[in-house]
């Protein structure tokens, strides 16, 4: 089991991945790589702050996203993760799961899912994140996302693009030690 904030992704989400060889390779063990150190940050690396639009509040969520209810003080979770307001417990919503929650961009990003209910809050962002902030957090390539937007691929597909992929920079390192290993 493999996490993307451990190959330097500021996002908590954790696959599990398997590797089979050919029967002539029984003599070298495959051995996982190492942990890159987390440098990327939401605010530093993954808000897009020249987005000028504003981001998706859902309506039951609004309430929480006045200044005075948020702790901006709270500490990380041991994965790294700050939840600034869990709006069930507090009352605001009856019911929900990640979008009951809100967190600090200061933080670990929670694994990003293809519902897009994730609300964060910090600076840049007041809200879900947009198709670029979410695209980033799979270590995908921007110019790839921008040839997306313009074959009219929506931002729903992009949120079930993300939502259900393997985070690039992950994938890269296996890749990278399975080359080192058999080729």
């Amino acid at each position: 089991v493999l996490n993307a904030q451990d190959y330097n992704i500021p996002q908590n989400r954790t696959r599990w991945f398997m590797i089979c060889v050919k029967k002539t390779f029984s003599d070298r063990e495959f051995i996982f790589p190492d942990k890159i150190p987390l440098n990327k940050t939401m605010e530093k690396d993954i808000i897009d702050y020249s987005f000028k639009g504003e981001h998706i509040i859902n309506n039951d969520m609004k309430e929480c996203f006045v200044e005075k209810n948020l702790n901006l003080n709270k500490e990380p979770s041991r994965s790294g993760i700050i939840t600034l307001l869990d709006a069930l417990k507090e009352g605001y919503v009856k019911s929900g799961f990640l979008c009951s929650k809100v967190y600090s961009t200061k933080g670990i990003c929670p694994t990003i899912t293809c519902s897009n209910h994730l609300h964060l809050y910090g600076k840049g962002v007041k809200g879900k994140l947009i198709p670029l902030e979410r695209w980033r957090l799979m270590g995908l390539p921007e110019q790839k996302l921008k040839l997306l937007k313009d074959n009219d691929i929506s931002d729903r597909q992009i949120n079930i693009i993300t939502g259900n992929g393997i985070v690039v920079d992950v994938f890269y390192h296996i890749s990278k030690q399975l080359k080192k290993l058999y080729f």
